[in-house]
């Protein structure tokens, strides 16, 4: 979502919160951000380790940095945005739905 504060902050916090994601989904697990009205369509990877790996090559502990990254801009909150697999849960659904955060 454009203009919204990060589901979890930046830093350790988000870190251990996308570790948590990614020990409850099968990994590699391929991560989607798509909206056709706003012209956007990204992938990435979700790896075991709980980092999110860009079609470039660059990796991120923290998905709003990497959705940040890839849309060129500073205000997304890419716990929203990225989901596993096309139409799948959102990686902040996942997170809310009971990963553990510590």
């Amino acid at each position: 979502m454009l203009g919204a504060q990060p589901t979890v902050a930046a830093g350790q916090a988000s870190a251990h919160a996308l570790a948590a994601v990614a020990s409850v989904v099968a990994t590699p697990a391929p991560l989607v951000w798509r909206s056709l009205r706003r012209g956007i369509n990204h992938e990435a990877v979700l790896e075991a380790e709980g980092r999110i790996r860009l079609a470039d090559g660059r990796v991120f502990t923290d998905p709003s940095l990497a959705a940040n990254t890839v849309q060129h801009t500073q205000d997304v909150d890419g716990w929203r945005v990225w989901r596993v697999g096309q139409g799948g849960p959102s990686l902040g659904s996942l997170l809310a739905a009971g990963s553990p955060q510590d």
